[in-house]
């Protein structure tokens, strides 16, 4: 997103997929913590909040100060090869449940790693 900020005058990014934005030291910090828990089984593991694309690349953009115009494609105007769901939040009921849930907003990880 910043590379396109860069190189053009507006942006175009999908409006119509919401997604989890997680980033990776957030993620890497809960896998470690729940490496020394004994309770075996199946968790989602993912930071608080959603957004589509587009809001995404806006708070990107926000936060960098970038001046591109940003604006919302059209539903299929970047065809995916593969199908994607139009909606893939997880929710952290399991590590909630066992209070070992550590993730913060994705606006705070976001924050974290462009500044």
């Amino acid at each position: 997103m910043l590379k396109l900020g860069r190189e053009r005058e507006e942006v175009r990014v999908v409006d119509d997929e919401v997604i989890g934005p997680t980033s990776t030291e957030e993620l890497s910090r809960q896998i470690a913590r729940l490496a020394h828990f004994d309770g075996y089984g199946t968790y989602h593991a993912t930071a608080e909040g959603s957004c589509s694309w587009c809001e995404f690349a806006r708070e990107i953009f926000r936060l960098r100060k970038v001046q591109a115009r940003l604006a919302a494609a059209r539903p299929g105007e970047f065809p995916a090869k593969v199908p994607r769901p139009s909606y893939s939040v997880l929710e952290n009921k399991a590590l909630k449940d066992r209070q070992l849930n550590c993730f913060g907003s994705w606006q705070h990880a976001l924050r974290q790693y462009l500044i």
